[in-house]
This record gives C-alpha cells, sequence and structure tokens, in this order.
C-alpha cells in the first residue's frame, strides 16, 4: 500500500471520531471540513457527521446507512450509487447535487435544500448542478417535508410512499416516477412534469399543481381535496376512481377560448365574441354549472359526469354525450 493511500485511510477513519468530539466538546476534536475529498466506496454507516462540511466531495458508492448528517453541506456533491437507508439528512444543503442511482429508502430529508447550485473552481471550472439530480433514485418512504426542491429531477426514480408534505417542488421532473401512496399534502408543485408517472393513491390535498403536465399519469384512487390544477389538461391522466371536477380552466386552450367567447357573445346579444361551437370534444366531469350557454352547438362531445346543474339558455347537442 502506497503512503498516500495509507494516510487517505487512515485520515477517513480519524476525521469522524474527530467531528464527534468536536460536536460534543468544540475545544478537543475538530469539525469534519472536506471539500473536494473522496470518500468513494468507502462504508461510513452510522457515523456522526452533524454539520460536516463536505462541499464537492466525491462519495460514489459511499455507505451512510443510518448516518446522522443533519445539517451538513454537501454542496455540489457526487453522490451516485451511494447508500443511505435509513439516514438522517435533515436540513442538509444538497444543492446541485448528483444522486443518480442512490438509495434514500426511509431516510429523514425534512427541510434539506436540494435546489440547484454550482460553484466555480481555482482552475474556472464549473462544478455543481443547475438542478440537483436525482434520477433513477430510491427514495420509499423517505420522509422530505419542507424540502427545497425546486427544479430537481426524479426521472425514473421509486418515490412510494415518499412523504412531501409542504415542499417546494417548482419545475421538478417527475417523468416516469413511481409516487403510489406519497403524501404530498400542500406540496408546491407548479409547472412540474408527471408523464408516465404512477401517482395511484397519491395525496394531492390542498397542493399547487398550476400548468404541470399530466400526460399518461395515473392519478387512479388519488386524494384531490381542494387541489390547484389551473392550467393542467387533466383529460391526458387517468382519474379512475377519484372525485375530481374539471373546470374550465383545465380544458385544452382552445376549448377555453370557445367558452370565454361565447360568453361575450351572449353577454352582448351577438355584437361581439363568437358563437361556441364544440364538437367531437372531452369534456367528462367538465364543471359547466350555472354557466349561459344559450345557443351553443355541442356535437359529437363526450359530456359523461358534466356538472350543467343551473346551466342557462338552450344548447343544441348533437351526437354522443357520453361514453
Amino acid at each position: 500500500m502506497s503512503d498516500s493511500k495509507r494516510t487517505l485511510s487512515e485520515s477517513v477513519v480519524q476525521t469522524p471520531k474527530l467531528h464527534q468530539q468536536w460536536l460534543q466538546d468544540p475545544g478537543t476534536g475538530r469539525q469534519a471540513k472536506m471539500s473536494g475529498v473522496n470518500l468513494s466506496d468507502i462504508d461510513l454507516s452510522k457515523a456522526s457527521l452533524r454539520k460536516a462540511e463536505l462541499p464537492n466531495a466525491k462519495c460514489i458508492r459511499t455507505i451512510f446507512c443510518e448516518a446522522d448528517l443533519s445539517n451538513c453541506d454537501l454542496f455540489s456533491a457526487d453522490l451516485q450509487g451511494a447508500d443511505f437507508t435509513g439516514a438522517n439528512l435533515k436540513n442538509a444543503i444538497m444543492r446541485g447535487v448528483m444522486l443518480k442511482g442512490a438509495i434514500l429508502d426511509r431516510a429523514n430529508l425534512d427541510g434539506a435544500d436540494f435546489r440547484g447550485g454550482t460553484t466555480i473552481s481555482a482552475g474556472g471550472e464549473s462544478i455543481g448542478r443547475n438542478a440537483a439530480d436525482l434520477s433513477d433514485c430510491s427514495l420509499d418512504f423517505a420522509s422530505l417535508a419542507r424540502a427545497q426542491m425546486a427544479g430537481a429531477n426524479f426521472e425514473g426514480a421509486s418515490l412510494k410512499g415518499a412523504n412531501f408534505k409542504s415542499a417546494q417542488l417548482s419545475g421538478a421532473n417527475f417523468t416516469n416516477v413511481d409516487l403510489t401512496g406519497a403524501d404530498l399534502t400542500s406540496a408546491n408543485l407548479p409547472k412540474t412534469n408527471f408523464k408516465s408517472s404512477n401517482l395511484n393513491g397519491v395525496k394531492l390535498d390542498h397542493a399547487n399543481v398550476r400548468g404541470a403536465s399530466v400526460i399518461d399519469a395515473n392519478f387512479e384512487n388519488a386524494i384531490l381535496g381542494n387541489v390547484n390544477f389551473d392550467g393542467v389538461d387533466l383529460n391526458k391522466a387517468n382519474f379512475t376512481g377519484t372525485t375530481l371536477a374539471l373546470s374550465i380552466g383545465n380544458l385544452p386552450t382552445h376549448l377555453q377560448r370557445v367558452f370565454k367567447e361565447h360568453e361575450i357573445w351572449v353577454d352582448s346579444n351577438g355584437k361581439e365574441g363568437e358563437r361556441g361551437v364544440i364538437i367531437n370534444a372531452d369534456l367528462k366531469r367538465v364543471d359547466l354549472a350555472g354557466r349561459n350557454l344559450s345557443g351553443m352547438i355541442i356535437k359529437d362531445t363526450n359530456l359523461s359526469g358534466a356538472n350543467l346543474a343551473g346551466s342557462l339558455g338552450y344548447v343544441k347537442y348533437a351526437g354522443r354525450q357520453s361514453q
């Protein structure tokens, strides 16, 4: 074994011990400050690294099972394939990290900061990422309550039973993700991408999903109380087993325009706007209660489950109205 390898090995062994002493008595130990250190393939299971500073660290396949990394600084760290099963990462700084293929099952990530983050090395090289990469991760039953994860990439990840209560997830990528039974209560999810994801049984009470993409997403049996779905084309997803009612704002843009122009047409006695004509459209579960649809022509359109209570005026229907 070369001296450099022996020295590195001794450093890795001693640093957690000295850091533990520092946590108990700063006068006797030493805080772990290992910027850019290579800890790949090291077993640090159950290590106490609370408040340690490991920015830009290389921890590929490192084992952190049940380790305490709360309030730890892992800014722009490379954590590909690392194992954080049962670890405590509460309030950790995870900005710009690479976690592709990592295991974080049952980990505590409450309040962690996963926003993008980059820095410049001494040689002028950009380090970090504009968005944290959690693609292909396993975060089953992990807790990410109040986590800052705007723009994070979860593509292909497993998030079964994960807790995202009140998490900030604006613009996050959930393409082809398994969120079965996850809790997204009060989460902020505007402009997120849920394409081809499984959200069976997910809790979305009071969540903000405004402007999201839900193409081929499965929301079967999801709990959807008071969800903000404004600007979302919900007809492209599966909502079997839910009580979801669509608003006009959930329809495709061209249909929203038809209703708006028809309303103007009715109010102006035909002087402004345009008479509404809807042909071969999908209006199932749309809430049209109380709307003035007088004179509108609806042909070959699916209206199954639509709420027409109190809609005013004469509407000309032709062709199918339900499946």
